[in-house]
């Protein structure tokens, strides 16, 4: 479920028109308030989870057996 969660969550922040929409929806765990969208905190930790996150999700995906 996580790996299959976070392709159709990465899919939908592809689209500049719904993630702009998302991002001002309070109840999505994953918008970026814009006062802290260019701080430098945040743009380290997102450098971080754009480093981390294929090789984890492919990992996942080979230990539950999915392609």
């Amino acid at each position: 479920m996580q790996v299959i969660g976070a392709r159709a969550g990465a899919a939908f922040a592809r689209d500049p028109d719904l993630k702009a929409w998302a991002d001002t929806v309070p109840l999505n765990p994953a918008r970026t308030p814009p006062e802290l969208a260019q701080s430098a905190a945040m743009q380290q930790v997102l450098g971080r989870l754009r480093t981390s996150a294929g090789p984890a999700l492919t990992r996942m995906a080979q230990l539950a057996g999915i392609s």
